[in-house]
């Protein structure tokens, strides 16, 4: 699982720090070693949690996979919640 976690911290001051969103993407097991599915949740800053669409094809073994991964979960993201 790979969390991806957006802080906003008001001019560099940690003691405001406030939390907007986490993004959890979880491998669901359905792929091979080669390529990956995930099932996709995002919490808001007053933990309301939703699964958005999942990412299905990911290519494994890629040098920057991970980065890679994160990229493509935010771009459905966005796109998803502009739908709204």
């Amino acid at each position: 699982m790979l969390r991806l976690t957006l802080d906003f911290i008001p001019y560099g001051e940690l003691d405001n720090e406030e939390t907007l969103g986490v993004i959890e993407i979880v491998n669901d097991g359905t792929g091979t070693e080669a390529v990956g599915n995930y099932r996709v949740f995002f919490t808001d800053k007053n933990e309301n949690r939703i699964e958005l669409e999942r990412i299905l094809g990911h290519k494994r073994p890629q040098k920057l996979g991970a980065w890679i991964l994160c990229r493509e979960t935010l771009k459905m993201m966005v796109a998803q919640m502009r739908k709204k």
